[in-house]
């Protein structure tokens, strides 16, 4: 399997954008799931109104992480997609 498809599949750390306090919205189910199905990983939780999520340190978005993420999941309101998606690029 090639390296680029292994990071998809089995990601050192995914960045979850528009995280959640709240495991019940859109943004707040990845990070309660992969929390509590062992995800071993680092999880980077980017908003820029909260310092922290669900227990883990927020980021205010992509360019304040420690380092690229494997993997992002987007989880923003329609209107802010297209923006997150080119700041994955």
């Amino acid at each position: 399997m090639s390296t680029d498809l292994r990071l998809a599949l089995d990601p050192r750390s995914i960045a979850i954008i528009g995280a959640s306090e709240n495991p019940d919205k859109i943004g707040g189910r990845p990070v309660d799931y992969l929390s509590r199905f062992g995800f071993r990983g680092r999880v980077f939780p980017t908003n820029p109104n909260r310092a922290q999520i669900q227990g883990l340190k927020s980021f205010p978005g992509l360019a304040a992480l420690p380092e690229p993420p494997d993997v992002a999941i987007i989880a923003v309101p329609g209107a802010a997609a297209v923006a997150a998606v080119e700041a994955c690029a």
